[in-house]
């Protein structure tokens, strides 16, 4: 039977996470998540510069 006490919850007694900071979430879209490498901007699409990988995004990807 679970208690509505939090004991069980696994929390450690700490606040919730403090918010993410604002464009942290623009950023992680422009690394590879292949290679790690920076994806660059060519038209409506993120390109990743290392050829070898060839990971990219349309526009309809990340809109």
């Amino acid at each position: 039977m679970k208690s509505d006490d939090g004991a069980g919850d696994g929390g450690s007694g700490h606040d919730a996470e403090p918010p993410p900071r604002q464009g942290a979430g623009s950023q992680a879209l422009r690394i590879c998540p292949n290679c790690g490498a920076s994806l660059t901007d060519r038209s409506c699409k993120l390109i990743c510069p290392n050829q070898a990988c060839g990971y990219y995004l349309s526009c309809s990807d990340f809109l």
